[in-house]
């Protein structure tokens, strides 16, 4: 395969549709209010397009009907202050629509004098409205998730429906916290990415993204990041690029970092290497970079080619309603060459007025980017697992404060909040409401990456917003799949029974852990209305209801509730308690062993382990039940999911057998004895893990659609078979026992599978002066000549034609 881009201008924030069959209007149409704004519009647009999807009609969208038009059935969108004085509303009704708080909506059906009915979808402000619109598209049966929609198969026949449904949300702000660091993360997006997520948050009516940075390090495994620059302001352009920089890594497969090793991509297997574009391969701005640290040139353009990206989605995010917050970790790490800098213009490094220069430089460059709404400082990681003393936490607080300074001396229009892996010092998680200005949001993230409970200090902090950031997966467990619904249930519980006001995850990768981030999602609406009685065993509340909805959406209405109990039953864990093995009723076959996602050795037998897995022979059954090609796509997904799961499970029986076999042999002085050990034995077990290890990969480039799967690949190749050498740590004393005798285990180059098209980032939002670009991948046994794209504006007309590019390898 080779990468492919195409570029056609589309006009108007719209969506892109490409459905074939014939258009037809039908009876009714979707109306604006004369003063409606442009939110209004887009949102108006947005229902006509998946209305379309639903129906295969499509409606046409004008300003509230004269008098004649008026007696015909119409949705009206709208905001409490722009519904046309002739409608016929209530005046009760136009009493509680005015009363409506910032980003409440309601729905619902007026019987009009002419006898017609009107779907008013109306929201407190235009956001809202919006956020109604997608409300109503759920009701049509289309579910949003952050890689891309998911459309049922049939065509309904549309009516306006007889609705009342009013909507509040439970936390001011809900959104996502995706973590720069590996692969499987934001590492790897571009601005199609970033926007593909951003778009898909205000559809699942979320209103927050937040990124964290990681410091330079001389110690740790991880290198300084991208995200934040750090400098003097006399280092900022007019247009926020930077003349100045230090090495930074946002993850690239040149670099060996958090227990990566470097190795190009055209040495991946399985036809994986035709997924990656280059040798090193990453994000736009990190691809084909030079080897660490990188020039100083390269280190310049990283900093501005992601300001620009992030200058245009910031931009994006706010048009759809999304706060955007990024920050750095407290106390201010100065990178060496920041430090040499400082000391050139005659500043001590540590000397307050430096850290407020260097501060004022931070905020400065944001606010010409385009700012965001926060800034968060972030505790150090090692405050969670290490504790903190007396002095580190003194100098966190004076940093702090110079910051609040700075921002103040910049006159940045954002707001600090402070973050982290606790919500403060372990001798008083409050500490800092005693100390910082109400102003300042606090928010931190779950203990032991999720297995513990919300932060019961938030109960003791009143007066200031508190946000509460769940795991929705753990890095441990990068490489398998997890199911955590129910506990984000509970964490939203908690959070609004400790009255935080924002409800957050973390998470790295998107399409694996969809329930995780729809029940995310819900949450953020609903968390008032749960029974918060925890499931027997563990501390997850029942997510019965909410994965029969999901499997309705996912495999159609035959499969919701036995496919529903399914997903149900493997979500969550038994009760964790700390410093003990972290289990999950979705088996754990990976764990942290120097990086996130090393497959476990397990010296288990696999006729006892398998039993574990007798659910994916329990999902094969419920094949029948799917109908529709679509159903039939996410049912596979799914399934060869399960077969990725069981089959790294199994690598990791046969590296236990593995490691007790070589003990064996090592224990043998008789080289007639070993040679004996070495047939009988170990070789039979290097092929058993070589076709372990080949099933394992060809189920998981069947499941592969975003750029998480592909830092999954990257983390098999780089972090298990790279440094951990999973399948080779025994080939120098095989080799120097029986030289020649044992060829190191090898894989195809080549993809044995039938072909696949995967585009890793689903735009279907524009703004009216962008460009669509369209990048897909091709997975396919034999060179692909050439690939065609078909378009057509919304149900117009006849398809038109375009080829593909093809670039890169």
């Amino acid at each position: 395969m080779k990468s492919s881009s195409l570029s056609s201008f589309i006009g108007l924030l719209n969506g892109i549709s490409c459905l074939a069959g014939c258009t037809h209007q039908p009876d009714y149409f979707i109306a604006l209010s004369e003063r409606s704004s442009g939110t209004e519009n887009f949102a108006a647009h947005e229902l006509r397009r998946y209305l379309y999807l639903r129906s295969g009609k499509l409606p046409s969208v004008r300003q509230y009907p004269s008098t004649r038009e008026s007696k015909r059935n119409f949705i009206l969108v709208t905001t409490a202050g722009h519904i046309p004085s002739s409608l016929s509303v209530p005046d009760s009704l136009r009493a509680l629509l005015a009363s409506l708080q910032p980003q409440e909506y309601k729905i619902i059906t007026l019987k009009q004098p002419a006898g017609n009915k009107v779907l008013l979808l109306c929201g407190a402000d235009s956001i809202a409205a919006l956020y109604a619109c997608y409300h109503f598209i759920e009701t049509l049966g289309v579910r949003f998730f952050l890689h891309g929609d998911v459309i049922p198969d049939n065509h309904l026949t549309f009516s306006i429906p007889d609705l009342n449904l009013t909507a509040k949300p439970s936390f001011a702000l809900r959104g996502i916290l995706p973590f720069h660091d590996f692969p499987e993360g934001p590492d790897w997006w571009d601005e199609d990415e970033y926007k593909t997520v951003i778009g898909q948050l205000a559809k699942m009516r979320m209103n927050f993204i937040g990124f964290h940075t990681y410091p330079e390090s001389d110690r740790g495994p991880y290198k300084a990041e991208p995200t934040v620059w750090i400098g003097l302001p006399e280092d900022i352009q007019e247009d926020g690029n930077v003349l100045s920089a230090y090495p930074v890594l946002h993850f690239n497969t040149g670099d060996s970092t958090w227990g990566y090793r470097a190795k190009p991509t055209s040495s991946f297997s399985f036809g994986a290497a035709n997924l990656f574009g280059t040798d090193v391969y990453g994000a736009s701005y990190m691809r084909n970079v030079s080897p660490w640290p990188h020039t100083d040139e390269e280190n310049v353009s990283i900093f501005n080619d992601l300001g620009a990206i992030q200058s245009r989605t910031f931009f994006f995010a706010h048009k759809l309603g999304v706060k955007v917050c990024l920050g750095t970790e407290t106390p201010l790490t100065v990178p060496d060459k920041v430090q040499e800098k400082l000391k050139s213009n005659g500043m001590h490094p540590d000397a307050p007025e430096a850290i407020q220069t260097l501060y004022k430089g931070i905020f400065t460059r944001l606010k010409i980017l385009s700012p965001p709404d926060y800034y968060w400082l972030w505790t150090p990681e090692s405050w969670t697992w290490e504790g903190e003393t007396k002095e580190q936490v003194k100098k966190t607080v004076q940093d702090i404060q110079i910051a609040l300074a700075a921002l103040k001396e910049s006159q940045s229009p954002f707001t600090l909040a402070t973050c982290g892996w606790v919500l403060g010092p372990s001798s008083d998680r409050t500490l800092f409401d005693k100390i910082l200005p109400q102003s300042m949001p606090f928010s931190c993230i779950n203990r032991d990456v999720g297995f513990s409970p919300v932060e019961p200090g938030f109960a003791r902090i009143s007066n200031r917003p508190k946000w509460q950031i769940s795991w929705l997966e753990d890095d441990p467990a990068l490489v398998s799949p997890q199911l955590w619904a129910g506990r984000v249930r509970k964490d939203a519980a908690d959070a609004l029974k400790y009255g935080c006001t924002g409800l957050m995850g973390i998470h790295w990768r998107t399409k694996s852990i969809s329930p995780a981030l729809e029940a995310l999602a819900k949450a953020g609406w609903e968390a008032a209305m749960y029974d918060t009685t925890p499931l027997p065993g563990g501390r997850d509340l029942n997510t019965g209801d909410f994965y029969t909805n999901w499997a309705q959406a996912m495999f159609g209405e035959k499969a919701a509730q036995p496919l529903g109990n399914f997903f149900a039953r493997l979500d969550g864990g038994p009760f964790h308690k700390e410093n003990t093995e972290r289990k999950a009723y979705l088996p754990r076959t990976s764990d942290w062993t120097g990086g996130p996602g090393g497959i476990r050795i397990n010296y288990a037998p696999w006729d006892s382990v398998k039993k574990s897995f007798l659910f994916v022979e329990e999902f094969e059954q419920f094949r029948p039940l799917i109908r529709g090609k679509s159903s039939m796509e996410q049912f596979e997904y799914w399934r060869n999911m399960f077969l990725y799961a069981r089959a790294q499970a199994r690598v990791g029986c046969l590296l236990g057998e593995m490691d007790r076999g070589m003990q064996q042999l090592l224990q043998k002085s008789s080289p007639e004895v070993q040679q004996a050990l070495l047939f009988s034995l170990i070789l039979p077990l290097r092929d058993s893990l070589k076709t372990a290890w080949s099933e394992m990969m060809h189920h998981l480039l069947l499941t592969v659609g975003t750029t998480g799967e592909l830092g999954t690949i990257a983390n098999l190749e780089m972090h298990n078979l790279g440094r951990l050498k999973l399948l080779s740590k025994y080939d120098p004393v095989l080799d120097s026992l029986f030289p020649g005798l044992v060829p190191p285990i090898q894989f195809p180059a080549g993809w044995d599978g039938e072909p696949r098209i995967i585009v890793t980032a689903n735009r279907n939002l524009l703004e009216a002066s962008e460009n669509f670009h369209l990048r897909v991948r091709v997975l396919a046994r034999n060179p692909v000549e050439k690939i065609d794209f078909y378009w057509r504006p919304l149900g117009q007309g006849k398809f038109r034609k375009a080829a593909f590019t093809f670039q890169e390898r």
